[in-house]
């Protein structure tokens, strides 16, 4: 079974192998990138602030801090420039919404995470090439990671590019 969903999510993701662990219930994500995000901020990678968030691991829908966790992440690392992410997610009996969030996640429908943080540390920028401008933030205090349909980073996505 886990084959035919691997072959499965290959293709229908850019033809992709997918960090998804049907057994485990777990899909690894790219949480953040220092691209420029699409509100033209940028968040300096080897600084993130990750005790107080590993003390408390949330993985949320939609940043909704006021619902119940759709899961939680049990590994984060920064790695090659990215802050990479595995979640597991509750399962239906433990909480049906996150198993509903599982099951789109593992059909290809949802793919994207997206980061909510307290930047310590920031300045503007402006791109006169690109007509950018934006912030650069250092120093960022990770609060939570969300499961989100479009992410503010682009490459905040599943398995995503660069996951070695």
């Amino acid at each position: 079974m886990t084959r035919t969903i691997d072959k499965v999510l290959t293709k229908r993701m850019g033809g992709k192998q997918q960090s998804i662990n049907e057994e485990a219930r777990t899909a690894t994500f790219v949480f953040s990138t220092s691209a420029t995000d699409r509100m033209g901020d940028i968040i300096d990678q080897k600084t993130w602030q990750l005790d107080n968030y590993n003390a408390n691991p949330q993985f949320l829908w939609a940043h909704k801090q006021r619902e119940l966790p759709i899961g939680q992440t049990v590994d984060l690392q920064v790695k090659g420039g990215k802050l990479i992410g595995t979640v597991k997610f509750a399962t239906a009996d433990e909480y049906p919404f996150a198993d509903v969030c599982w099951r789109l996640v593992k059909g290809g429908y949802l793919s994207a995470v997206s980061v909510g943080f307290r930047p310590h540390r920031w300045e503007s920028y402006a791109d006169d090439a690109t007509g950018v401008s934006g912030y650069k933030f250092y120093d960022c205090e990770l609060l939570e990671c969300s499961l989100v349909p479009i992410p503010a980073n682009q490459d905040a996505l599943i398995g995503a590019k660069g996951i070695d």
